[in-house]
């Protein structure tokens, strides 16, 4: 049990969710914590908080999983969707998710041109690679340069790339 049974009442269900995705991005919780909070907190938000949890468990089963889910699992509920996303990328995992960088750019015009707008749109902002490495703004210029890529994603993902790249440029600044 992942918080102190005496002080359970006194915790909110937002409380107790943050917390054990916490434990569970550095592997202190798992699957049976996850599943009793999700018995306990029997909402929608509950479904959605869990499916973020699962999404952050630090192992390479799970990250293949909710990527899988994600690019592929078209019967996935639309908030449920969003709320794996939401956990894929954790900064303690870099190097689980290292791999997916290439893959993002790999799947993300397929997974646009199957899934509906705000569906695809979400996943191409909360998946686009958050690691901060010259190999990402690469990628995204590799990607970038196919001309044949729809309007509204090149302009997602460039905006993903941007960021990288006022990234990698205030640690170039802030070294001097």
């Amino acid at each position: 049990m992942f918080l102190v049974a005496t002080h359970r009442n006194l915790v909110d269900a937002d409380a107790r969710w943050a917390y054990l995705c916490g434990l569970v991005a550095i592997g202190g919780a798992g699957d049976a914590e996850i599943d009793a909070e999700e018995a306990r907190d029997a909402t929608a938000t509950g479904v959605r908080r869990a499916a973020t949890a699962r999404a952050l468990r630090p192992t390479v089963e799970a990250k293949k999983e909710t990527w899988e889910r994600a690019f592929h699992d078209d019967d996935v509920p639309n908030a449920v969707h969003e709320a794996m996303l939401q956990g894929f990328w954790h900064p303690a995992q870099r190097k689980l998710t290292a791999e997916y960088v290439e893959r993002y750019f790999d799947e993300i015009r397929p997974l646009w041109d199957r899934r509906p707008g705000e569906i695809a749109k979400n996943a191409v902002q909360y998946l686009f690679p958050p690691v901060v490495e010259t190999r990402t703004v690469t990628a995204a210029d590799q990607w970038l340069a196919d001309e044949e890529q729809p309007a509204p994603l090149r302009r997602l993902v460039a905006e993903g790339r941007d960021g990288i790249a006022r990234a990698l440029r205030a640690r170039e600044r802030d070294a001097m």
